[in-house]
């Protein structure tokens, strides 16, 4: 009998120690979240204060004046707006409106009105990925891009 205890125990060591053999699938993920950002820099910087509209992927975030805090202007989709006399940056936790999530370009639309007169100007960009963000490793979600334009 002692021998049979003691062959078995030798048989599961050897299964232990197996590769492959009583390996965990199950992955663990940290929930650290992220934003993707969109940032957008004048070619030249505008004097005083502005009124700014973006649209991109469906969405037209208007009714920003500028410069301004970050603001979460209506009809924006949750897309945070906040803006200078240099230009302006979009972040959001979801893709832009209808821009396919990681795409390597966005294209936008701006419109520019000075306050206290001035003709309003408006230009089109398509900002690049410079960079991504993987909070919690590249197994896990959520993947972030960060894009950047200079309006001409």
């Amino acid at each position: 009998m002692r021998y049979l205890v003691a062959a078995a125990v030798s048989a599961l060591g050897v299964l232990a120690l197996a590769p492959g053999c009583f390996v965990a699938t199950s992955k663990s993920c940290t929930l650290l979240g992220c934003d993707s950002t969109i940032s957008v820099r004048y070619a030249k910087p505008i004097a005083g204060s502005y009124a700014l509209t973006v649209q991109t992927g469906g969405l037209t975030m208007s009714g920003v004046t500028c410069p301004a805090p970050a603001t979460v202007p209506p009809g924006s989709g949750g897309v945070l707006v906040q803006c200078d006399g240099n230009g302006f940056t979009l972040s959001s936790a979801n893709a832009f409106g209808s821009n396919p999530e990681g795409a390597q370009t966005i294209p936008l639309t701006t419109t520019v009105t000075p306050h206290g007169g001035g003709p309003a100007s408006s230009a089109s960009a398509s900002p690049a990925i410079v960079s991504t963000s993987q909070p919690n490793g590249p197994s896990c979600g959520p993947t972030c891009y960060a894009y950047s334009a200079q309006m001409q």
